[in-house]
């Protein structure tokens, strides 16, 4: 748009509160009708349950190897309801943690209530991402620019599928930009006390949120060395010093450096605070680590070595260490699915097939677009350069190499960066010709096309490079498609129809029974206490992990017959119907 572009003078004049306020509700709305409308996701019943013991008893052991922050977070407002505990189930077995939380949540409480509560309580770290992104783009191209930026980012897909759910993949990608935003700041406005405590904080949740330090790590040392490089001097601003600059870059390295070690201090304390400044793990009657140390420690000498010197000098809380462990045991012993094949193991390619699948095109194009326009610009501002580039490109290329091929969920960090980098293309097309301006103008229509025509199916979303979300089961599933989320949906579609029951194969751990499904049991990962009846019925619902084989490794082709047929119906994209009369 112009500069004198009525929309561009009506956003001028419009104050940064008022878009913001825009932002959330709008945001809110899309996310609060999806989370009505869906079921739980695989892992939200025992992130619930165990955020709910870990903040009741103090016990963070029942799913080690996902950090304690979002859980705590979630079960926040369930101390305010009525909530029942189950007894957890003997003996204390790794997938027993799944059977307690479906207890947890589907035999002693209302699901639904405290599955609500739990999502609403995280709802505002996606707001405060886009606040972020808003504040980011402001800094570097202006209003209209971060106006445009928020944009994109209140209406993605995959954005607005995680912020309603209760897992850590939003979470840590707030907490991931913040950080590098307040490195930026630090690089291009100096030194001051705000910018010594607030990013540490963020660090410090990031690191309860995710295992992602030496990653994390890597890429602040890098845009530490690549701010260094930068021409401006660095600026001194803290109380009881005379403001001053550090010029050269081995001095503005090391005062970047030492930044980092502040920020790395405080996580530090943020880290053994949350577990009460204790090392020992809490003791809570009939829950127990569902594996020993000896059967988790890795056997890599060095991480074995380091592992065991950090737990002998009590470096860390020990089930903070015990979760790491536990992770680092599990991490490549992955099945995997994509493009037609199950896998024992990983491709390099993964997420570089989600990404160009999963992001609309209309923001695809517009990514493209504004890496070639901002060319010049990053020119004369290589620090920006730096800043939206380097975590792209560095998180993209270690999450490809790290053999996490469970969902594009782990590509989430990426997004933010990449709302920023189109929001600047708002300055370059207020300067373009008009066919340039209708280009864009085309592009923000069609990208808003597609969150509208998804919704609330956020998760399901697939660009219309391999068909749509209709066909997005021939690709990617798990997260990235089924995840469980579709039982309510299942529900209303057999009582419009009439239809009294199903046979029934479920990806996923809410409870047909909790919602009201009458099924015959067909194979599935998983459904508790399955219904023993084998009823007259016609009617066929597969989830599609289990009807792509994914987990079913005992029979990965029971249903190779229902994949040559064409389904009646598709419930949510997730869930596919059959008629076999």
């Amino acid at each position: 748009m112009p500069a004198d572009h009525p929309a561009t003078r009506l956003i001028a004049r419009v104050p940064d509160w008022a878009i913001l306020l825009v932002f959330c509700l709008v945001f809110s709305l899309q996310v609060i009708s999806s989370i009505l409308q869906k079921s739980a996701t695989f892992d939200e019943p025992v992130n619930l349950a165990s955020g709910y013991v870990a903040l009741r008893f103090g016990d963070h052991r029942i799913m080690p190897q996902n950090l304690p922050l979002v859980k705590l977070l979630a079960a926040l407002p369930l101390l305010l309801a009525d909530v029942r505990m189950p007894a957890p189930p003997h003996p204390w077995t790794d997938a027993s943690r799944y059977a307690f939380a479906h207890s947890f949540l589907y035999e002693v409480n209302d699901a639904d209530r405290l599955l609500l509560l739990g999502r609403l309580a995280l709802l505002p770290l996606a707001l405060l991402l886009g606040g972020l992104v808003f504040r980011w783009t402001r800094q570097l191209f202006g209003r209209p620019a971060a106006a445009a930026a928020l944009g994109l980012y209140c209406f993605e897909p995959s954005i607005l599928a995680h912020a309603g759910l209760v897992t850590t993949d939003l979470a840590v990608t707030c907490l991931m930009f913040g950080t590098v935003y307040g490195l930026y700041r630090v690089a291009q406005d100096g030194i001051a006390l705000p910018r010594l405590l607030l990013p540490g904080l963020a660090l410090g949740l990031a690191l309860l949120t995710k295992f992602t330090l030496p990653p994390f790590l890597f890429i602040l040392l890098l845009l530490a060395l690549a701010a260094s490089l930068a021409r401006q001097p660095l600026a001194l601003r803290l109380p009881g010093l005379p403001p001053g600059q550090v010029e050269g870059r081995g001095r503005k390295l090391a005062a970047l450096l030492l930044v980092l070690l502040g920020w790395g201090m405080v996580a530090y304390g943020v880290i053994w605070a949350l577990y009460g400044l204790s090392y020992e793990a809490t003791v809570t009657p009939g829950f127990f680590y569902p594996a020993s140390w000896s059967e988790i420690l890795p056997r890599r000498p060095a991480l074995r070595t380091a592992l065991l010197w950090m737990r002998e000098t009590r470096l860390l809380p020990e089930e903070y260490l015990y979760g790491l462990s536990y992770l680092v045991a599990k991490s490549g012993k992955f099945v995997t699915f994509l493009m037609g094949e199950v896998r024992f193991g990983s491709w390099w390619y993964f997420f570089l097939v989600t990404f160009l699948i999963k992001t609309p095109a209309a923001f695809l194009l517009l990514i493209a677009v504004g890496l070639g326009v901002q060319g010049r610009r990053w020119r004369e501002d290589p620090l920006c350069a730096a800043f939206l580039l380097l975590p792209v490109l560095v998180y993209f290329t270690l999450i490809s190499v790290s053999g996490w091929n469970i969902g594009h969920r782990h590509l989430l960090p990426i997004y933010p960066f990449l709302c920023v980098l189109v929001g600047g293309l708002v300055p370059w097309a207020q300067q373009s010709a008009r066919g340039g301006r209708w280009v864009q103008t085309a592009l923000a229509a069609w990208y808003l096309a597609a969150a509208l025509w998804i919704a609330p199916h956020y998760l399901a979303y697939f660009n219309e490079l391999v068909g749509g979300p209709n066909q997005g089961y021939k690709y990617l599933v798990d997260s990235n498609l089924d995840w469980g989320q579709d039982l309510k949906g299942l529900k209303r579609y057999m009582d419009a129809r009439g239809i009294d029951r199903v046979w029934l194969s479920y990806f996923g751990s809410a409870s047909p029974d909790y919602y009201g499904i009458r099924y015959n049991y067909l194979p599935s990962y998983h459904i508790f206490k399955p219904s023993p009846d084998r009823l007259p019925t016609s009617v066929v619902a597969i989830s599609a992990t289990n009807l792509q084989g994914l987990y079913l490794l005992g029979n990965p082709d029971a249903f190779k017959a229902f994949r040559e047929r064409e389904p009646i119906a598709k419930v949510g994209y997730s869930l596919f119907i059959y008629r076999l009369d």
